[in-house]
């Protein structure tokens, strides 16, 4: 049989990958050591087609960039893959991507545009592997905040000082906010992403980027534009603008309790007269409660439901599922503000999750998740526009022990009522004859809704809150739009439900309730549900029922037993300690959240443990301390939370309402120094010139009150110097004169020697002259040689002959400057004279120099 291979000028390869995830690509990105060695491979393939070809063929080196591509994008701010390797191995593994890098043309790198690689992996790829800046930036428009009329201007860099100019009409304009992204190639820098929020003054017509004093592109609605008709922009604030005053809060769909039915009821009671209103599904448990309460409620995933969430002009929710975010398409939120209040404190990186979604207000409860998330260098989006520290509306109610009822624990038969109309949930709690299982608890420790903690005489006796969060790569996928869940039988085969069944029915932990008479109660995380009879749930074990207040539970609990779960804070608030059971953590870290910046050995609020043996015996200890823990936990527990004064909610409310307030101005003269300083520093000197003159025409202005900048001799040195290096010198000596600085302040040397250099920059003979006259008794030591080549220049420029052979003879004998130096000097600056004989003066971008 004979076969034959061709290979065509155009084609198009359409991938197909299975939605299962079992593609051999799939495979492949998980199977890390098989990547490495296939890498060699690679490198092996490149070298031999530059032996044969000289140059590695075009649609080598495409194929190569395709492999690579979808193990870059499974790595990039990723630290936990390639976990296992030594650092030799590591060594070795980075060597194999720069070496494969090398060998592959930066062009092909700029043009390819499969596997969904843009100009971000591009930028990456560039710096990461090849030491490289692009040719060419490009910026992106597609944030916009039409209220404030701001919009936020985003691009991608090797470096994160890139100094950027935002012109509107020939004018540079200030961002209000700027935030830095880092993006991580294991530990590699893969590149920068730079985010500046920026005002869109009134009747302006031209918008003009640059970025390293050359002009960068701009995309806008899909298009790029070299600059952009500011009409575009203005279009799409009225796009966006929204007059309805509607509120929209919202939990979870299948159940309330968490921040928002907590701000919603402040609301309620402090501000009868904002619209707002609370979404639930009707067969949800808290339904009935919320009703009888007065909550104005509207049932999910009804038409009421639809037409309500799009006549609404925000939508404030503990949560940021897909079901409600995108319930109406990709456009649900469009022309609305999304305000999140978090359903725990964020203390993991879940940068991946959060940095898809539209959030224009992140409400925190702790500095260090503030600056987690707001602060430069992270992973996140979001900064100081978007993310507020003012505490969590749920906490309010813990501080004040305001709750509305008393959670009670039930028997397994007793959740299955509560949650009767949960259809999804009727299988996982029916047995195989389908009936409900009856584990009810022992009297003892059965309680009604008025009931107390067990008490013997007149000890009251401890209460343990078993409460572990889910895992994302076990359970079920998510029923139509909600948050219910499918039973899936491998869960029960997972090492999490082993271990905790392995818990539950441990003879310790019952040999431990029988000694200190505590009650344990066991909380599964809602998403975990379906598998409740799986678990078979002891006697001595009551589960956990938040039907009327999830925050009296942890009110009535002593300690709680954790993972990885942010309820942990919850009992931190109240100062109560927390054991932390982290038995799959590599498991947990390379399939749901990667670390953050809480490391739980040294920022928990209790002992963390590995194994069942180890979690039992600090049980028992802490149960003998009367719940009480030592250092550095007490210290975490007092000093992690930024409000514990009950205003949380009023603080929050204030927020909403800053979202619906006209512009501000945010940057200041401070700032603006700042940046002519930074842009000074990287010898940007159009920018640095121009930022220094703004500082100087706005000294004094009310408008800049509150600014600490003074007049002093270091701003307008500065500006001269800038302004002299980017050949503006005869704007900047007009300007000084115009605000008469040399009789406002006492110069000293340095700035007059730098005012001599600009007059020589516009070749102003008479001034230099008798300028230098003034200067000649006043010059200081360390400068008299610059001074003496000042003269020298001046006089070849004026041809004295006389005053030229004295000061070269000055340079030869006193300061022992080789004649064959002079010469040339006197030779360069001949030929500086002749390009200047030409020069128009004028601004230019960064960079440039004159006579000196």
């Amino acid at each position: 049989m004979e076969s034959s291979s061709a290979f065509l000028r155009n084609a198009k390869l359409y991938y197909r990958k299975r939605s299962d995830g079992s593609s051999t690509l799939d495979n492949v990105l998980e199977a890390d050591k098989q990547q490495i060695s296939k890498m060699s491979f690679l490198l092996h393939l490149l070298l031999k087609s530059q032996a044969q070809f000289k140059c590695p063929p075009v649609f080598v080196q495409n194929t190569i960039l395709y492999d690579l591509m979808w193990q870059i994008k499974a790595t990039l701010n990723n630290f936990d893959k390639f976990k296992f390797h030594t650092q030799k191995e590591r060594e070795e593994f980075f060597s194999l991507w720069d070496r494969i890098y090398s060998l592959i043309d930066t062009q092909r790198i700029l043009e390819f545009n499969l596997a969904g690689c843009w100009f971000y992996h591009k930028v990456g790829i560039l710096n990461c592997f090849k030491k490289e800046y692009p040719p060419f930036q490009i910026t992106y428009i597609d944030v916009f905040d039409a209220k404030k009329e701001q919009i936020c201007i985003y691009y991608f860099t090797p470096s994160d000082k890139d100094i950027e100019s935002i012109i509107i009409d020939g004018r540079e304009v200030y961002a209000d906010y700027e935030k830095i992204v880092q993006n991580d190639f294991l530990d590699r820098i893969f590149c920068y992403e730079k985010r500046l929020w920026v005002h869109i003054p009134r009747d302006s017509t031209k918008l003009e980027i640059f970025i390293r004093g050359q002009r960068a592109r701009i995309t806008f609605g899909g298009k790029q534009h070299q600059s952009l008709e500011i009409k575009h922009i203005r279009n799409k604030f009225k796009q966006l603008t929204n007059v309805n005053d509607l509120w929209l809060l919202m939990d979870r769909d299948t159940e309330a309790d968490d921040n928002a039915e907590h701000l919603y009821r402040y609301l309620a009671r402090n501000y009868p007269k904002q619209n707002i209103v609370f979404v639930l599904r009707r067969e949800s448990k808290d339904w009935a409660r919320l009703q009888k309460e007065g909550f104005s409620l509207v049932a999910f995933d009804t038409q009421e439901f639809k037409d309500t969430l799009r006549a609404s002009s925000k939508v404030i929710s503990s949560h940021i599922d897909t079901y409600l975010v995108n319930h109406l398409g990709k456009d649900t939120l469009k022309g609305k503000d999304f305000v999140f209040l978090q359903h725990g404190v964020t203390h993991n990186d879940i940068y991946s999750w959060l940095n898809s979604r539209q959030i224009n207000l992140f409400i925190t409860a702790t500095k260090r998740e503030y600056d987690s998330i707001a602060g430069d260098f992270n992973h996140y989006k979001f900064g100081d526009k978007e993310v507020q520290l003012v505490g969590f509306a749920r906490h309010d109610t813990l501080l004040k022990g305001e709750v509305n009822c008393k959670a009670h624990t039930t028997s397994l038969r007793g959740e299955a009522e509560a949650i009767h109309n949960h259809t999804y949930l009727k299988d996982s709690i029916a047995n195989t004859t389908g009936e409900i299982k009856d584990c009810r608890l022992p009297r003892s420790l059965a309680t009604s809704r008025n009931d107390k903690k067990p008490t013997i005489g007149n000890v009251s006796h401890k209460q343990i809150l078993l409460m572990p969060t889910w895992r994302k790569y076990l359970v079920g996928d998510t029923i139509g739009n909600s948050n219910a869940r499918q039973y899936d039988p491998l869960f029960i085969k997972s090492l999490y439900f082993q271990t905790y069944l392995s818990l539950l029915q441990s003879e310790t932990l019952k040999n431990i309730y029988e000694k200190y008479q505590c009650r344990i109660i066991f909380f599964p995380h809602q998403n975990t549900l379906p598998y409740l009879r799986d678990f078979r749930i002891p006697d001595f074990i009551a589960l956990g029922n938040c039907e009327r207040g999830l925050q009296t539970l942890f009110v009535e609990s002593d300690l709680m037993i954790t993972d990885y779960s942010s309820v942990a804070f919850e009992m931190a608030y109240l100062r109560k300690p927390v054991l932390y059971y982290q038995f799959d953590e590599e498991e947990f870290r390379s399939n749901q959240w990667q670390s953050g910046y809480f490391d739980y050995r040294k920022d928990s609020f209790g002992p963390v443990v590995t194994t069942e043996e180890e979690l039992l015996k600090e049980l028992e200890i802490l149960l003998q301390n009367n719940c009480k823990v030592g250092e550095p936990y007490q210290s975490n527990i007092e000093n992690t939370f930024e409000f514990r004064d009950g205003k949380c909610c009023e603080r929050i409310y204030n927020a909403i309402l800053e979202l619906d307030k006209p512009y501000e101005r945010k940057w200041t003269l401070d700032s603006v120094l700042r940046l002519a300083q930074n842009a000074l520093k990287l010898e940007c000197y159009k920018e640095a010139s121009e930022r220094f003159r703004f500082v100087l025409e706005h000294l004094g202005e009310s408008e800049f009150s509150n600014s600490q900048v003074v007049l002093n001799e270091e701003i307008i040195f500065n500006y001269l110097y800038a302004s002299r290096l980017n050949q503006a010198s005869q704007e900047a000596l007009e300007f000084l004169k115009a605000q008469d600085y040399e009789n406002k302040l006492a110069f000293s040397n340095k700035i007059k020697f730098e005012i001599i250099k600009n007059y020589i920059e516009i070749l102003d003979a008479q001034e230099v002259i008798a300028r230098l006259e003034d200067l000649r008794e006043a010059i200081p030591q360390q400068e008299l040689l610059e001074f003496a080549y000042l003269k020298l220049r001046i006089y070849a420029y004026l041809g004295d002959k006389q005053k030229l052979k004295e000061v070269y003879n000055e340079l030869k004998n006193t300061y022992n400057i080789d004649k064959k130096d002079l010469d040339l000097d006197l030779f360069l600056f001949q030929n500086e004279l002749i390009k200047a004989a030409s020069l128009q003066v004028a601004s230019t971008s960064a960079g440039g120099g004159g006579f000196l």
